[in-house]
């Protein structure tokens, strides 16, 4: 019933145009949670909670993004694209309303872990089903396109965040994260087609989430085994974003306490560095196809380093603003170049558990980031 479902919605739309249906919900639910995401260091410190404990939180948020990308990174390659990103939208609207209204650590960490694992489950099913949804030629183009819908949120949440906390007050930024969230999933249910592999067999979606999780460890390690050079790719990613972590972990806390800016100046460098991430994601793509992806990963990870280094050392609030946009920019090179090399390396089949793998990965360098953080601090 499910298979002949999706072959009469084929019929009425036309399914490479996923990408913008797909593109468009994840955009909608990263406004809300880039406004309370770019500066939850600050409103921990409202909340009460001790410095050590923030990087706890933050670590924790990434340790249950990477569990899910580790353990269900390819069901969406088992189960089709569609139902893991509608549940993780549902699951994550559920979350957010409850979390802006508790001061409870143990709630406030298991609440932050339910977002963190929706978003491990969604990403690297949203990232396959757009690779799936436009051609081998000019993807790096259309990838950039998708990241231009993926960077616009974090541009207008980080620039209206501080604005709503101050105005409204912390809790409604966790309030409109769940309302977006709530329209994402709709989005997916009503418009998008599914474009993975059909369940088949008869099973459940639950079944085989239980059986893919089960199967999750000794598959990824058979996988890393195949694919040797994409091992140390990933490998590479671990060390970079652990480094980088380290040093922009707390830098909200540090520009409020230490530089003694207000929360709407904190949030106009982090929107700033949006914009830069903004403005080059499609340029990115399009260079990406001319140069290809190694290299513009490459330049990704070299170019970093300075920008990360220079942004507490700059003398003044507008050459701190000018080091964000160019550290934006940078930032907008990877993201296109990473499914072409995939797609390369492990081949399309395998885009879904390739991209799980990655967010895994960077997630487990940057875990350690924000302990060692709070420790120096």
């Amino acid at each position: 019933i499910r298979k002949q479902r999706d072959r009469d919605l084929e019929k009425k739309r036309d399914p490479k145009r996923n990408h913008i249906d797909y593109g468009v919900s994840d955009m909608v639910t990263g406004i809300g949670e880039s406004l309370w995401g770019s500066i939850l260091e600050p409103y921990l410190d409202f909340v009460g909670f001790e410095v050590v404990t923030m990087g706890f939180l933050r670590t924790l948020l990434m340790f249950s993004q990477m569990m899910s990308s580790l353990l269900l990174g390819n069901l969406s390659d088992r189960i089709g694209r569609k139902a893991p990103i509608a549940f993780s939208f549902a699951a994550s609207d559920a979350a957010s309303l409850i979390l802006g209204y508790t001061r409870n650590f143990v709630v406030f960490a298991f609440l932050i872990s339910v977002i963190g694992f929706m978003n491990g489950l969604r990403k690297p099913s949203v990232m396959a089903a757009v690779a799936e949804s436009t051609p081998r030629e000019g993807r790096g183009a259309a990838i950039g396109v998708f990241q231009l819908l993926i960077f616009t949120p974090l541009l207008f949440g980080s620039m209206f965040g501080g604005m709503v906390a101050s105005f409204l007050g912390y809790q409604w930024m966790f309030t409109i994260h769940s309302g977006l969230a709530l329209l994402s999933t709709l989005i997916v249910v009503v418009f998008s087609v599914e474009v993975g592999r059909a369940l088949s067999g008869g099973g459940s979606s639950l079944r085989t989430a239980g059986l893919v999780a089960f199967e999750s460890l000794p598959n990824t390690y058979a996988f890393l085994k195949r694919h040797r050079s994409y091992a140390f790719l990933m490998a590479a990613f671990a060390v970079h974003g652990f480094g980088f972590y380290i040093g922009v972990t707390f830098w909200a806390l540090y520009a409020s306490k230490g530089l003694l800016l207000a929360i709407a100046a904190v949030g106009m460098v982090q929107t700033v560095r949006f914009i830069g991430l903004w403005l080059g994601a499609v340029p990115a793509g399009r260079l990406t196809d001319r140069i290809g992806g190694w290299a513009m990963i490459a330049l990704h990870i070299v170019l970093t380093t300075p920008t990360t280094i220079f942004h507490v050392l700059m003398p003044s609030y507008g050459l701190m603003l000018v080091n964000s946009f160019l550290a934006g920019l940078i930032g907008a090179f990877d993201g296109p170049a990473r499914p072409v090399v995939y797609a390369k390396m492990v081949g399309e089949e395998n885009m879904g558990i390739a991209t799980g793998i990655t967010d895994t990965f960077i997630m487990m360098g940057r875990m350690g980031g924000p302990i060692i953080a709070g420790l120096i601090w």
